[in-house]
């Protein structure tokens, strides 16, 4: 599996954002030096090896947020209020179409960002079920990252608070992923 550039460029953008420059210019010379592939310029669509992103998230992690991993959720979450206020998905604030949003675009956004695996979106009622299946190398990046991006821009969508039921995670047998998002 290989992760595409746009994910790597949301970290640095939001450590950025969060840390100042100098703080990510610092971590990543010192994840430059014990790993070739950062010596290379990294484009939205350059395809990163799944352990190399994965090593990057991990040290990221433990980095700049004390090891505690509830941090990926916030990086998909504020990945989502990026992508419907001033990204490609903000006509969706207009419209509310959270039918649309969840059967059209959800599937789209494993694309967007890994080569492998897929998502599997529907709406039923005021429930949005979303499940991942045919990861090969499963890792909490790809549960929290995803997941906490859906359940932000299905309460901006909806203008409403969503309570998020996880049915089955990474950690279940098969390795794949089942999020139910209820409208309250």
């Amino acid at each position: 599996m290989k992760v595409k550039g746009t994910a790597f460029q949301a970290r640095k953008d939001t450590v950025i954002k969060t840390f100042g420059e100098a703080r990510w210019k610092a971590f990543f010379s010192q994840l430059a030096a014990r790993e070739v592939f950062w010596n290379q310029h990294v484009f939205a669509s350059t395809l990163i090896p799944d352990d190399v992103f994965l090593d990057f998230q991990d040290a990221l992690v433990r980095e700049f947020y004390a090891g505690d991993t509830q941090a990926i959720w916030v990086f998909g979450a504020e990945s989502a209020e990026w992508s419907l206020t001033e990204g490609p998905y903000r006509h969706f604030l207009n419209t509310r179409d959270l039918s649309d949003f969840v059967t059209s675009v959800i599937p789209s956004l494993w694309r967007a960002y890994y080569t492998d695996g897929r998502i599997e979106a529907k709406l039923v009622e005021k429930s949005a079920h979303v499940r991942v299946k045919g990861i090969s190398t499963p890792h909490l990046h790809y549960e929290l990252a995803v997941m906490g991006y859906i359940e932000k821009a299905i309460e901006l969508i909806a203008s409403d608070k969503v309570t998020t039921k996880r049915h089955q995670g990474f950690d279940s047998e098969d390795g794949e992923i089942h999020y139910e998002f209820v409208l309250d």
